[in-house]
C-alpha cells in the first residue's frame, strides 16, 4: 500500500515539474525584454512599410483599374467607356496593364501567403486554397465583369416596349447583318445590305421595302419619302433624325467597337437606348426601343446603329482571321 501512495506521489511530482503555457507565458514571448530602442523600432518600421507598400500597392492598382474595366465594359454609355474606347489601341493597352499588374499582385500575394502562413507546406489543400486566393486579383476581375455583363443583358430593357437583337457580319464573312424586332414590332427580321457604293438597304427579309440610307448625299429614305439632315457620316457629333424629333447627346461611334447612343424624342423621352454587346462576340448587341416616336423613327435609328454595328464588326473581329 505504500509503495502505491509512493508511486502515485512520484506521478504527481512529474506532472507538476511540466512546463505550463498560459497567456501570460506568450505574452512573454511576444513583448521585448530588451530597453526601448529609438533606432531599432524606426529602422522596424521603415521595412515593414516597404514590405507593405510592395504587397498593397499593386494590388490597389489592380482594384481601381479592375473597377474602371468593370464599370466601362457594363455601362457602355458612360464616360468612362468613351475613354476606355477612344480608340482600338487604346483599350488594347489597358487591357495589357490590367493583366499585367493583375498576375505581380498574385504572384506578390503568392508569396506573402506562403511565407506567413507556414501550415501550408504541410496541407496540399492548403496550398490549393492559398494559391487559388492569392491569384484572386486575376480571375476576380473577369468573373465579376462576366456576372454584370449578363444581370444587365438580361434587365437593361426593362420597362422599354421591346428589344432588339442585332447581329452583323464578320470581317470576310459572307452573309448579311440582321436585326430581330420583338412582336410589339411586328417580330420580324430585317437584314441589312449594300445596294451600291455607299448605298444601304435595310428592309424585312424577303421584301425590298424599308429604309435606305445614302452616305454621298447624306439622306435616308422611309415610306418613299427622302429625308436630309440624318447627320449619317460625320462620326464626332451626335446622331440626329430631325424628322422624328431624334438626337443624341454626344458622339457615338467608337472605331472598332459596339456603338453606343440614347435617343431621346423632342420632350426629352428615351426613344432608343443601345445595350451592350455580347461578351464573347464583338459583332452581337441589343438595342433597347420605345414606340413613343413611331415605328418608323425605331426602323430607321435601328437600321443605322446595324450600319455602325457592321463596321466595327469588320474591325473586332479580323484579328480571329490573321
Amino acid at each position: 500500500m505504500q509503495t502505491k501512495l509512493h508511486g502515485l506521489e512520484q506521478y504527481e511530482i512529474e506532472l507538476e515539474s511540466r512546463p505550463r503555457r498560459t497567456w501570460r507565458s506568450v505574452l512573454s514571448h511576444l513583448i521585448s525584454r530588451r530597453p526601448f530602442d529609438m533606432q531599432r523600432f524606426i529602422a522596424g518600421f521603415c521595412d515593414a512599410s516597404t514590405v507593405a507598400a510592395i504587397i498593397v500597392l499593386p494590388n490597389a492598382v489592380v482594384i481601381i483599374m479592375a473597377y474602371f474595366f468593370i464599370y466601362g465594359s457594363s455601362f457602355p454609355l458612360s464616360s468612362v467607356a468613351a475613354a476606355l474606347h477612344l480608340s482600338s489601341d487604346s483599350w488594347i493597352a489597358y487591357q495589357v496593364f490590367l493583366t499585367l499588374f493583375s498576375i505581380l499582385a498574385s504572384l506578390l500575394d503568392i508569396i506573402l501567403l506562403f511565407c506567413f502562413i507556414e501550415v501550408l507546406s504541410n496541407s496540399l489543400f492548403l496550398i490549393g486554397l492559398a494559391t487559388i486566393a492569392g491569384f484572386t486579383p486575376l480571375w476576380v476581375p473577369l468573373v465579376a465583369n462576366a456576372a454584370l455583363r449578363k444581370y444587365h443583358w438580361n434587365h437593361d430593357c426593362d420597362g422599354f416596349d421591346g428589344t432588339v437583337y442585332l447581329a452583323a457580319v464578320h470581317y470576310n464573312q459572307q452573309g448579311l447583318s440582321q436585326a430581330q424586332f420583338p412582336a410589339s414590332l411586328g417580330g420580324e427580321e430585317w437584314q441589312l445590305w449594300q445596294s451600291s457604293q455607299g448605298v444601304y438597304q435595310f428592309a424585312p427579309i424577303g421584301t425590298e421595302s424599308g429604309v435606305s440610307y445614302n452616305f454621298h448625299l447624306d439622306t435616308y429614305n422611309v415610306n418613299n419619302s427622302t429625308n436630309e439632315g440624318g447627320v449619317l457620316t460625320n462620326q464626332d457629333v451626335p446622331l440626329k433624325f430631325p424628322k422624328f424629333g431624334l438626337s443624341s447627346g454626344s458622339d457615338w461611334i467608337r472605331g472598332c467597337y459596339a456603338p453606343a447612343t440614347l435617343l431621346r424624342n423632342a420632350t426629352g423621352d428615351v426613344v432608343i437606348k443601345t445595350g451592350l454587346s455580347t461578351y464573347t462576340d464583338c459583332s452581337k448587341m441589343e438595342v433597347c426601343v420605345n414606340k413613343n416616336a413611331g415605328t418608323d423613327a425605331v426602323f430607321v435609328a435601328v437600321g443605322r446603329i446595324l450600319i455602325a454595328l457592321e463596321q466595327a464588326a469588320a474591325c473586332c473581329t479580323r484579328r480571329r482571321y490573321k
